[in-house]
């Protein structure tokens, strides 16, 4: 016969791994879903435009997005430690992983002998797994383009825009882009995981 305290702690073992299998969990949303992914990860990428400043690597919500140049000027890669961007009421978006980039800013002429409207694009390559309250991955082969704001850190909330040209894949598909998109700052299109 098993002893009675090594009976239980199988059984913890057992009901802890039915919790934690049966616990609710969300999926990036569609073409929405993954633009809004994307403008997290862009959000602390952007802080690139600031080089040779060394930019905070700390997240909104947790965690780390740290920044480093390499050989090829204007080339980087961020590489996120659960980075947290997002709030749902069933947990963090977290993301883990790399993307390498590579930017240009550049001045485009204005009208009316106003100053020029400085712009910057970076062209991603890379892939995030997006996890926390979430179970998907965000893999990335995309432009972004947008004029310059006076500073690269935003506020949740605000209204975000920009040029997005190439593909996004997620759990749900891929999903191509070649037009100007719009997302909200620390939100995240999302729906349950229908297989939970």
């Amino acid at each position: 016969m098993i002893p009675f305290v090594l009976r239980s702690r199988f059984a913890f073992v057992l009901v802890s791994g039915w919790v934690s299998a049966c616990a609710p969990s969300l999926k990036l949303d569609g073409k929405q879903g993954a633009a809004d992914a994307m403008f997290a990860a862009w959000q602390r990428s952007k802080l690139a435009a600031d080089w040779p400043m060394d930019p905070d690597p700390s997240c909104p919500l947790g965690g780390t997005a740290r920044i480093a140049p390499t050989s090829t000027a204007q080339s980087f890669i961020v590489t996120y430690e659960d980075c947290g961007v997002a709030q749902h009421e069933l947990g963090l978006a977290l993301y883990r992983g790399e993307l390498a980039f590579t930017q240009s800013i550049y001045s485009v002429s204005s009208v009316f002998d106003q100053p020029p409207i400085s712009s910057l694009s970076q062209n991603f390559k890379g892939r995030l797994l997006v996890q926390g309250g979430y179970d998907d991955f965000l893999e990335v082969e995309l432009l972004m383009a947008e004029p310059l704001g006076p500073s690269s850190v935003v506020e949740p909330g605000t209204q975000l825009s920009a040029i997005v040209t190439g593909t996004l894949r997620t759990n749900e598909g891929k999903f191509t882009f070649s037009e100007p998109v719009s997302a909200v700052s620390g939100k995240i299109s999302s729906k349950l995981d229908a297989n939970r």
